[in-house]
């Protein structure tokens, strides 16, 4: 089913929906969105009432291959810990600044521009994870997807000082 969610409201349940989910941020979107089957007077009427509140709107990206380009997409993975625990989460775009892990039904996010922000993040993260005793960075992570490029989506994500 296609909707639009307020981008502060993307939680796990919509990830389990919809593996991949992007940013509306531009008119020529509505025509490939129309192209996955999306009735055009539903989405133009979707789209007005998120123009009318003033935030960031995401969609499924309801044929995510390949992926789309020059676009801000969160993107289902998996993450690994150094000591081997593992998490399901997304990221920010292909190659992330910002990830969102998962602790029961919340995200947690990291994002290597706002480091200092790492220890609340960690602090809620161990929370709901007791058995995170060691060292969380450098985490692993991959995706079932592949970037526009062709290549898979996997890497390692570590942030810069203390908070790891």
């Amino acid at each position: 089913m296609f909707r639009l969610v307020p981008s502060y409201e993307l939680a796990p349940r919509h990830f389990r929906e919809h593996p991949v989910w992007a940013v509306h941020t531009r008119p020529d979107e509505i025509e490939r969105i129309v192209g996955w089957g999306v009735d055009r007077g539903a989405l133009m009427a979707e789209l007005g009432r998120a123009l009318e509140t003033g935030d960031d709107y995401v969609y499924p990206v309801l044929e995510p291959d390949p992926l789309p380009e020059r676009q801000m997409l969160f993107i289902r993975a998996s993450f690994t810990s150094p000591e081997g625990l593992a998490w399901q989460g997304y990221l920010m775009g292909a190659d992330p600044d910002c990830i969102g892990l998962f602790a029961g039904e919340e995200v947690v996010l990291f994002n290597r521009r706002l480091p200092a922000l790492a220890t609340r993040s960690l602090r809620s993260l161990r929370k709901s994870r007791p058995d995170l005793e060691g060292a969380l960075f450098p985490l692993e992570y991959s995706s079932a997807f592949r970037s526009g490029a062709g290549q898979p989506i996997r890497g390692r994500f570590e942030l810069p000082g203390p908070g790891s």
